[in-house]
């Protein structure tokens, strides 16, 4: 868990993929990128993250073409958690240890959030997935 330190207070930027500045999935693709020699598609087709309709159908694209859902409960350091914002999947964060992620938000940048214990995540939880 070491490897996690060096992403805290990376900045929010809107189609940010690196380490001066991330979006949600961007911070996911340069996590998997640096600690997991993983290239992940950049997914820009999106105007901005409040394009929410746009993010979901790349969310849902993305997540069937290399990606397997875990049971609630089981998920492990790297798998990624996807939350619904006003109803429709389009906020990601990726698994530290079980319950925790770490995630980029508007206005908080980059930071860790107990996403078993927060309630403004638990009640949001889509789905977690592992990278197949």
């Amino acid at each position: 868990m070491n490897w996690i330190n060096k992403y805290i207070k990376i900045p929010f930027v809107e189609h940010g993929r690196l380490e001066e500045g991330c979006d949600c999935w961007g911070l996911i693709k340069l996590i998997y990128e640096k600690e997991l020699d993983v290239k992940l598609p950049s997914l820009l087709g999106y105007r901005d993250t409040k394009d929410r309709l746009s993010i979901s159908s790349l969310v849902e694209v993305e997540k069937k073409i290399k990606w397997v859902e875990v049971p609630e409960g089981e998920e492990k350091e790297f798998d990624v958690v996807i939350f619904r914002i006003l109803n429709v999947p389009t906020h990601v964060g990726l698994v530290y240890k079980k319950g925790s992620m770490i995630h980029s938000e508007k206005g908080k940048g980059t930071h860790l959030t107990d996403f078993r214990k927060d309630y403004t995540w638990t009640k949001r939880l889509y789905g977690i997935f592992r990278y197949a």
